[in-house]
């Protein structure tokens, strides 16, 4: 494999005015944790869930309230005959009452049914955790990979550059047709678009990176050469499979969703049954009463004072509410159905998933040491090529399918190195074992070699 080492000044496009950062893997991850917009609406719908759970639980609890009123009449009246009559009221008064469910199959179930989805959306948000963790791991890798394709594609044109130059001379001393440096020039051609492309392709994938933090990265560790290619542990997919069935978040938050649409069936039944509850109240009513005959000088005063004290037992039982009790309960079934048809979904989905990435991990290895010995084999094609055209048993396109052949199986070989690590990384997401530790040890295995941006232009 070319091993090269790329140095090409760091460019932002359409940013230059914010600072270009130098991060690893690491740097990024932790960074994506506190600033990732997705991970964030995640923690706020999960925060809410929780709010709609104490709220569900504080029907359970005594309501007490606390009233007080003061007011003035100031009353005339003017009977047929006698004289007109003044009278002004002073009244005051404040109650304090409370009411304690005893029995609210509805409000009871309702509770139950907010309880469960705040655990299915604790598990959402964990499943959400490791997602961003994958694609964290996705978009620095992709970045890696795109770097190392650029590479390539710089070794390739320069190789093709010195064979067309090689041609030309060949030509023009009369060794080989016209038509041969032709061929030459259409390959240098094709191999400097393709390079260009990998530049563009470069700084896309930085731009994803971007998207992660908000923060503009030019330059990044590259991962070793001497990265550990192993089968997955367990050798087993089935272990992978229980595993998935029993740690995935994302199964989790179904299983308790469908938990919490039975419980709003309970809830919607509940609409036919009694309830109980119990009131207190308390209160006091002062009234001061004054009265005046018109063309009277005085007045004739009068206090009230009034404490009323009741505790009453209340039972309520709905004998017809117009429908809405059976709609309702009928519409809640609908929904657990939907729930239930969704969590057989996930689970045969992750097990799936799970087979599919153990067999992918397990090809990856077994690829990469296919392509390690389709290199070495395309090298010593080449060079027997090489060595053929200059004795002239080989013409100039069978060196330069040689070269494409070279470079195609060393880019064969990259892309099987990166996909092994993000399969492998998947397989442990779907598993439900995908964590910190992982960035943490995929990280050690970056070296002090940079990886940066590149401005697309026409030469090197």
């Amino acid at each position: 494999m070319y091993k090269g080492r790329l140095k090409v000044t760091a460019v932002v496009l359409s940013l230059s005015c914010a600072p270009a950062w130098s991060a690893n893997l690491l740097d990024i991850y932790q960074s994506a944790i506190q600033k990732d917009a997705q991970l964030a609406a995640s923690k706020a719908r999960f925060d809410s869930r929780k709010e709609t759970e104490d709220q569900a639980f504080s029907g359970l609890l005594p309501q007490v309230n606390l009233g007080a009123s003061a007011s003035f009449n100031d009353r005339t009246t003017s009977p047929n005959s006698g004289s007109d009559v003044d009278q002004e009221t002073d009244t005051t008064q404040w109650s304090l009452s409370g009411k304690q469910v005893l029995f609210n199959g509805s409000i009871w179930n309702d509770w139950k049914a907010a309880g469960l989805s705040t655990q299915s959306a604790q598990y959402t948000y964990l499943a959400d955790q490791q997602a961003l963790t994958f694609r964290t791991a996705t978009s620095y890798i992709e970045v890696l990979r795109a770097h190392e394709n650029l590479t390539l594609r710089i070794a390739e044109e320069k190789a093709v550059g010195r064979q067309l130059e090689q041609t030309k001379q060949h030509f023009e001393v009369g060794l080989i047709p016209i038509t041969d440096v032709h061929e030459a020039q259409a390959s240098f051609d094709s191999t400097r678009v393709n390079r260009i492309v990998a530049q563009n392709d470069l700084n896309i994938a930085f731009e994803a990176l971007t998207k992660l933090t908000g923060e503009i990265y030019g330059e990044l560790d590259a991962l070793s050469a001497d990265y550990p290619i192993t089968m997955p542990s367990p050798a087993s997919a089935q272990e992978w499979v229980s595993a998935a069935l029993n740690s995935n978040p994302a199964l989790a938050s179904a299983q308790y969703a469908v938990q919490a649409a039975q419980e709003n069936v309970d809830s919607s039944r509940s609409g036919h049954y009694p309830t109980i509850d119990v009131t207190a109240s308390y209160g006091e009513q002062y009234l001061d009463s004054d009265v005046s005959p018109s063309g009277s000088s005085g007045f004739q005063s009068g206090d009230t004072d009034v404490q009323d004290t009741v505790v009453s037992l209340n039972f309520n039982l709905p004998l017809y509410a117009g429908g809405a009790v059976s709609s309702s309960t009928r519409q809640a079934t609908s929904d657990l159905e939907e729930a239930r048809q969704n969590l057989i979904f996930s689970n045969r989905d992750i097990t799936q998933q799970t087979r599919t990435l153990y067999s992918l991990v397990t090809t990856n290895v077994l690829r990469i040491d296919a392509r390690k010995q389709a290199v070495v084999s395309s090298t010593s094609a080449l060079e027997a090529t090489e060595l053929g055209y200059e004795v002239g048993t080989r013409n100039i396109v069978d060196v330069l399918i040689a070269q494409r052949n070279l470079y195609e199986s060393q880019r064969n070989l990259t892309d099987a190195r990166y996909d092994y690590v993000l399969n492998y990384l998947q397989l442990k997401q779907v598993s439900g074992q995908l964590a910190q530790s992982d960035m943490e040890e995929l990280n050690q295995w970056l070296t002090g070699d940079k990886v940066t941006t590149v401005e697309v232009t026409k030469n090197l």
